[in-house]
């Protein structure tokens, strides 16, 4: 295994070396593919770009469903290995650890399951993913040349894009297509981003590792944090009396110092009071139970079956097989020297520097601020099952977007409404009509569409609430190209509506499918 030495520059090369990005690269034929579909999609990207307050963010939504929706068989994974090995077994069986592309492909479908697992083990792990990158000065450096860290709304959109991709990445459809098209994008887009006076790239191969262990690793140390928590609330339970000495006040003040929520901590007090010595044994049981879960969960996240999928995953970025960690000792290892003294391009959690990353995290926190919102709301509006449990096992079906364990279409992903800002391609957008205007190109969903007469086609009525959102289906039926259970290629929403006038100009608007 790679072994860090004492100075920044060891880590500073470009993307590419020993991995699947490389071999991928060195064969025209699966490449070229990836990259005409990129191109396509950059070709479009004013129907893509989300702006706020004079700052944009090109959204990259969609360029992955038209990837999982394409219908040449050559971008599957069997095919794609099959290509690799041929091009170059040697190298190709020392990145896989497999003598063969049935063999890889095999073994990779059985491990991307506990990869994808672990990435949706929980959303405030997934959360504290998303703020450690902040610590990497790279990481830092790049995204303040986009300056879309500066805008609460676009942080949101990005984080929830980089979930909702990731997502879609570990449905095991077109895991190494998917993961070589990110790995593609990122150095499209940020080959450029340099430092001024060494030119040396800000996306490199420590910043790439560094961001990967924060998906890949740190998901355990959260848990094991929530774990130790929730066993200090569990002694607080075990020595609060259950006589006439209990005292509701000093319940509270116990369970606030361990920084409980006074809300919560009041409603379990309150609780404890009404049921007495009952209300105590059962407040034991529920934190016994709370921290058998978090016993289960690290024994999961900690499996080496979780780190080859994140392994591979890397490799499609471009990071070097010697750097990518195989096991979770080696990972634990890995992060340990990103963290040591030596390594001087990764900051603690409470440092000022570099220079504007207070801000950036100042912003990520008002966008992303509370645990409970952060639950509750956004990424059950996102469309995001971030549960191993909720996944159906049906076949892809075109450029789809998941919402309850069904399917449905979402060739617009990406666009946000000019109104309450849903973002299409969201659990919520996808039960209304959208529609732009043809004159100043404002889209709108239904909901906010002034007048919308709504007649939605799909196989019953759905009444649902998600994310606090009412979704009012009633007479409805849906309509496919192909009947979905059997892995269609392509799903349309047939829909009738009558035509109205954008809220911003008047201009006639017309409907997005």
């Amino acid at each position: 295994m790679y072994k860090f030495v004492k100075r920044d520059e060891a880590l500073d090369e470009t993307m590419g070396g020993d991995s699947l990005y490389a071999l991928t690269q060195a064969n025209n034929e699966v490449y070229a593919k990836i990259m005409a579909i990129y191109r396509a999609y950059v070709n479009e990207k004013d129907k893509h770009t989300i702006a706020e307050a004079g700052v944009s963010y090109f959204s990259m939504l969609e360029l992955f469903n038209n990837l999982l929706g394409d219908s040449d068989a050559a971008l599957n994974d069997d095919r794609i290995a099959a290509e690799l090995f041929k091009r170059n077994a040697e190298k190709a069986r020392a990145i896989t650890g497999k003598t063969n592309a049935p063999a890889f492909i095999t073994h990779l479908d059985s491990t991307i399951e506990a990869t994808a697992a672990s990435f949706r083990e929980t959303l405030a792990a997934l959360r504290n993913s998303f703020k450690l990158t902040y610590r990497h000065t790279d990481i830092v450096s790049l995204l303040k040349t986009t300056k879309v860290v500066t805008k609460p709304g676009l942080v949101k959109s990005r984080v929830f894009e980089t979930a909702y991709i990731l997502d879609r990445i570990l449905d095991k459809k077109r895991f190494l297509a998917t993961s070589l098209l990110l790995g593609i994008m990122h150095v499209e887009r940020f080959q450029t981003h340099k430092d001024t006076d060494t030119k040396r790239p800000y996306y490199n191969q420590g910043s790439a590792l560094f961001t990967l262990l924060t998906f890949s690793y740190t998901p355990a140390l959260s848990v094991e944090q929530n774990k130790a928590w929730s066993e200090k609330v569990l002694s607080i339970f075990e020595e609060t009396p259950q006589d006439d000495t209990f005292s509701k006040e000093e319940l509270i003040g116990q369970l606030r110092r361990l920084h409980m929520g006074l809300k919560w901590a009041t409603e379990l007090a309150t609780e404890v009071e009404k049921k007495g010595a009952a209300g105590v044994q059962a407040q034991i049981a529920n934190w016994k139970k709370k921290i058998a879960g978090h016993e289960k969960s690290l024994q999961a996240l900690k499996s080496d079956r979780v780190q080859y999928g994140w392994k591979m995953f890397g490799s499609c970025l471009g990071i070097y097989n010697e750097l990518l960690p195989t096991t979770y000792v080696e990972a634990a290892e890995m992060w340990g020297q990103f963290n040591a003294p030596g390594y001087k391009r990764v900051v603690s959690d409470d440092s000022p520097s570099p220079m504007g990353r207070e801000g950036m995290l100042d912003t990520f926190d008002k966008a992303l601020g509370a645990e409970s919102f952060w639950e509750k709301t956004d990424f059950a509006s996102f469309g995001l099952t971030l549960s191993a449990s909720a996944l159906t096992e049906m076949s892809y079906v075109g450029p789809v977007a998941r919402i309850l364990g069904w399917y449905t279409s979402s060739n617009h992903a990406g666009l946000s409404c000019s109104d309450c800002k849903t973002v299409h391609g969201s659990r919520v957008s996808l039960v209304r009509l959208w529609h732009r205007c043809s004159k100043c190109q404002k889209v709108y969903c239904a909901h906010c569409a002034s007048g919308l007469a709504l007649y939605a086609v799909m196989a019953l009525g759905v009444v649902g609430t998600v994310g606090g959102w009412w979704m009012g289906m009633g007479t409805a039926l849906y309509s496919a190209t192909v009947g979905w259970a059997t892995g269609s290629t392509a799903t349309h929403t047939t829909s009738r509506f009558m035509a109205r006038k954008c809220k911003s100009c008047g201009t006639q608007t017309a409907a997005l499918y």
